[in-house]
């Protein structure tokens, strides 16, 4: 996944092009399946489900863009 992050037009990809400017390519890669073991863990103690955050912070750009990450909702979605 690390390999494919240039070509990631979201949020995600923006923040491991951003660790992989800083780190070796090891260590983004743990850093990647830490940060998605966290969403994960956060997601199933919470009880929610994973709502995306990413695409269009990610277009603009920047460091809001990096900050986006996944954000679990807090509500679940109305029919």
């Amino acid at each position: 996944m690390v390999y494919r992050a240039p070509q990631w037009n979201s949020a995600a990809g923006v923040w491991v092009r951003g660790v992989l400017e800083r780190r070796p390519v090891r260590l983004a890669t743990v850093a990647l399946a830490n940060k998605m073991a966290r969403i994960a863990w956060a997601l199933m103690t919470r009880k929610e489900v994973y709502h995306p955050k990413g695409r269009v912070a990610a277009a603009g750009g920047g460091l809001a863009a990096a900050r986006c990450g996944a954000v679990p909702r807090t509500t679940p979605p109305s029919p």
